[in-house]
This record gives C-alpha cells, structure tokens and sequence, in this order.
C-alpha cells in the first residue's frame, strides 16, 4: 500500500479518506470539511499481542495498551476529544489488523468532522456528550470504508 484515497456520501456529507503508507508511520486523513484537521497518533508496544481480526461486519477491537498522543492541532469543543480519540483508536486497530503481527508502525490519523448536533432539547449538562444514531452511522460508515481501502 502506497497511497489510497476515497470519496464518498455519508449521511449527506461528502467524506474524503486518504491513507499513505510511509517507511516509519502510516497516515490517515478522514475529512468532512476539506482540510486536514488535528493529528493524533496512535502507537502500542511491540510486546503486546494483536488479537485476531473479527469477522466481517465486526470491527476489530482497539488494544487497551493503545497510546494516543496529539501531534497538531486540537478538536473543536470537548465533546469531540473523546469522539476524536475513539476514531483513532479504532482506525489504528483496523490498520494493524489488516496489516497483521508484522506491522505496528504507529498511526496518524487527520481528522476534521462535520459537527452533527441532534436537535433535541435538553436540560442536562452532559447531553453533549451524548452519541446520537446519526453519529453512531457515520462511525461505522466511515470505519467500513477505513476497512474497504486496506483490504
């Protein structure tokens, strides 16, 4: 894998991926705004095994020794640190997956999502921090394209 790069419609917004694999690291830009967005690099151990990828639809699990360390740039609000890092994780596991026990290059992941916000009303203060089935969809969307690219 050199360079790969797809396009497509997710819940009605244009959604680039790119992913170029260089000698030391692999990068991954996931772009709903046309720019590259914050860079946050996931890296485990070379000690800790990799689990068997699951299945078909079944996205394979991010390792709990998975170290996420933010390169440039920041996520919009608060809410989005922990939607950012979880798009991280899981785009870091599917890679080293399909890479398999030979590859565990860190992974640099580029993010900059469009903003879905749920139109409900509430008076709770951590309602923000609620994941809605929009975002729910996109997740998976755009992590069965992640896994479409390195196949």
């Amino acid at each position: 894998m050199a360079s790969i790069q797809r396009a497509r419609e997710i819940q009605g917004v244009p959604t680039n991926l790119i992913v170029h694999s260089f000698g030391d690291r692999i990068v991954i830009f996931i772009t709903q705004l046309g720019k590259p967005g914050c860079l946050i690099q996931a890296s485990i151990p070379s000690s800790v095994p990799l689990l068997p990828p699951p299945p078909p639809p079944a996205l394979p699990t991010p390792p709990t020794a998975t170290t996420l360390t933010p390169l440039l740039g920041h996520p919009p609000d608060a809410r989005s640190v922990t939607l950012f890092n979880l798009y991280t994780a899981q785009a870091a596991a599917i890679t080293w997956a399909k890479a398999g026990q030979l590859s565990r290059r860190p992974v640099i992941v580029g993010l900059a999502l469009k903003r879905i916000r749920s139109g409900r009303v509430s008076n709770d203060e951590h309602d923000d921090f609620d994941i809605s089935d929009m975002e729910r969809a996109t997740f998976k969307e755009i992590m069965t394209m992640l896994s479409e690219c390195l196949e």
